[in-house]
């Protein structure tokens, strides 16, 4: 189970760098076409516009009069406490694709919205506000999707794909 965490709007720093994977692996050698071993600190996440070919594995839709969370799983609440969210992580003892459904709602209301992520490998998400929820979708060990999900306007308000493929590699 993921745990939420409380975050401020100036702790999420996001960048715009588009490189495609030539540039990344001309960037990698030297002019002998021996690999260069990056420095530690030069290693970044680069992010690029959100490939639409992922779209249909997200799926933000209200279900408030048609299911609710399993009562069994424990509320994330909001800073405020006024609302909350749910994770129901799938089975992953058995085979893929899984699907990971994330729920939100209001002790006010009896709105309920849940977020179905589809063959992904991991998810984590944090609360930045009362009504915005900052979350990584993770396709593969190197390769993600960050969202900002907007819970009064019922929409994603971000959506950019990002790289980690720096971080894998050998430094010193």
């Amino acid at each position: 189970m993921f745990k939420f965490t409380v975050l401020s709007l100036g702790a999420i720093l996001l960048s715009n760098g588009v490189a495609s994977m030539q540039a990344q692996q001309a960037a990698a050698q030297d002019r002998s076409g021996d690999p260069i071993t990056l420095k530690c600190r030069q290693r970044i996440v680069r992010y690029s516009r959100f490939d639409e070919a992922y779209s249909k594995r997200i799926n933000w839709q209200s279900v408030s009069h048609s299911e609710n969370p399993p009562a069994t799983l424990k509320k994330q609440r909001s800073p405020q406490d006024t609302r909350w969210s749910v994770t129901v992580e799938p089975d992953r003892t058995k085979p893929g694709p899984w699907t990971t459904e994330i729920y939100f709602g209001s002790d006010a209301n009896a709105e309920v919205w849940k977020l179905s992520l589809i063959d992904n490998t991991e998810t984590n998400f944090n609360w930045l506000s009362e009504k915005l929820v900052f979350g990584s979708i993770w396709w593969g060990r190197i390769y993600a999707t960050d969202v900002i999900l907007d819970l009064d306007n019922h929409k994603l308000i971000y959506r950019e794909m990002a790289n980690y493929g720096d971080m894998v590699q050998p430094c010193d």
